[in-house]
């Protein structure tokens, strides 16, 4: 297994935005989740890369805005996946009664943040009721192992799809073709276990026009991100990357959604699993531009897009179509503070859920969702109220 933390990449401001079908939303009901009368709390999150920045511009509107549901003035702030540029290369949390400040960087290993939503996870349930780690970013659902007593909170759609490198700065055409099917590419990222090589390693065997001896470079989003285990669950059909693959045929590793780490020289032979938010939120300058060439393909003849990204299974519908999560767990101390800015109960929506962030989720190319009734919280709570969020929704 290869794996590489390099970063490339130069912040961006400007705003652009995604216009899709499930964008609209109806007004959620009236009402806010009660303040708490105690000091000012600071809320911070771990995990995900895929929906780090769009926390951080959340955040700061929570921060900053002085608005009703933050009328006790908690702060909230992202920790970083990894303190590698574009990323802060080191971040101290602001601290509160429960946590005093602490840094992250990764000078040590107890200092390192962790990197993706499975990591996010884990560092949530065992801060076990510290409240240092108040909730998780996620760009996966519940799994096998996940404890029963956390909630994942759905508060946008994205899409993982794959993509090959066609764009400015290549080399030459891609060897890639723009169309691959589910199979094909479960062939190409897992192998025949019998001579421990892909059942397909040349691109000339799904790409007539691609010279033989085109041989596939197969990358890969870190392990301990969401975006890996959807790749592994949903696109690849609960396989693993490398299933049945010897030393000799094994993907490069590099951090999610980051296409800079894709050498120049595999580019025309290169495959890579990508966000289409962050694609969309890196060409409009919202996120530091990682894409190095990398365009999106299509799956199955449907093309990630505004419209695609969707709920509705079937014609249409592009396969690798995600919720993006905040993830809770209600023994934090901090949780009642958490459920404003990222939850909802029967008395109101929080900030996010009330649909005030719609903008801002568009904006870094995420899909927003329409108000409907909330779901069941793992404590067995019916939240009935209509909110811009959905709780442990069923996968889509």
């Amino acid at each position: 297994m290869k794996f590489s933390l390099k970063r490339i990449g130069a912040t961006g401001i400007l705003l652009g935005v995604v216009a899709g079908p499930v964008a609209v939303l109806a007004a959620p009901q009236a009402g806010a989740i009660p303040p708490v009368a105690h000091p000012k709390q600071d809320l911070e999150s771990a995990g995900s890369d895929t929906i780090y920045w769009v926390t951080k511009a959340i955040d700061t509107q929570y921060n900053t805005n002085g608005n009703a549901i933050n009328s006790d003035k908690d702060h909230a702030g992202p920790i970083p996946p990894v303190n590698i540029a574009p990323f802060p290369t080191s971040y101290t949390t602001v601290g509160d009664a429960h946590c005093a400040k602490q840094t992250f960087n990764s000078s040590s290993a107890a200092t390192t943040p962790p990197n993706g939503s499975s990591a996010g996870i884990g560092a949530l349930v065992a801060d076990a009721g510290k409240g240092c780690i108040d909730y998780a970013r996620s760009s996966r659902g519940t799994k096998a192992g996940d404890p029963a007593n956390i909630d994942f909170w759905a508060f946008g759609l994205d899409a993982l799809g794959v993509g090959r490198f066609q764009g400015a700065g290549n080399p030459k055409a891609s060897n890639v073709p723009a169309n691959l099917t589910q199979q094909q590419i479960i062939q190409i990222y897992t192998c025949n276990p019998a001579t421990g090589a892909p059942y397909i390693s040349d691109w000339h065997q799904v790409n007539a026009a691609a010279p033989k001896g085109s041989l596939i470079k197969k990358f890969s989003p870190q392990t301990s991100s969401g975006s890996y285990s959807f790749f592994n669950s949903q696109i690849l059909n609960g396989t693993t990357v490398d299933a049945g693959c010897n030393s000799s045929h094994l993907t490069t590793f590099i951090e999610e959604h980051d296409a800079a780490e894709v050498p120049t020289a595999a580019k025309p032979n290169a495959i890579f699993p990508m966000s289409y938010a962050q694609w969309v939120a890196d060409r409009n300058k919202k996120t530091p531009d990682l894409r190095n060439g990398i365009v999106e393909m299509s799956i199955n003849g449907i093309a990630p897009s505004a419209k695609t990204i969707n709920t509705v299974d079937g014609a249409g519908h592009f396969i690798g179509t995600r919720y993006v999560y905040n993830v809770t767990m209600p023994t934090q101390p901090d949780y009642t503070d958490v459920l404003r800015l990222v939850g909802a109960d029967n008395s109101g929506a929080g900030f996010i859920c009330s649909g005030a962030e719609k903008s801002i989720i568009t904006a870094f190319g995420f899909q927003p969702l329409a108000a409907a009734t909330t779901g069941t919280t793992s404590s067995g709570t019916n939240v009935t109220l209509k909110s811009a969020c959905r709780v442990n929704p069923t996968p889509v």
